[in-house]
């Protein structure tokens, strides 16, 4: 069986979301109790291996603490 792909537009959405439904807060670690699809690997390879980039494309703030915590 063939894994779904998931687009950069569609992925933002998703991040969007979690991140209202996590009440804005969303490291990768708690991405990752939220969903399992798409994993956060696959979202950092879709945005250059970077959470970061994944947020900001998403316009999501990104605190330093997050490379501590995932």
């Amino acid at each position: 069986m063939q894994k779904q792909t998931y687009s950069k537009e569609q992925i933002i959405a998703i991040l969007q979301e979690c991140y209202e439904e996590n009440l804005g807060s969303l490291t990768s670690g708690e991405y990752s109790k939220l969903r399992d699809e798409p994993s956060a690997h696959y979202i950092k390879r879709k945005f250059n291996g970077s959470w970061h980039q994944a947020l900001k494309a998403a316009s999501l703030p990104y605190k330093e603490a997050y490379l501590v915590q995932g």
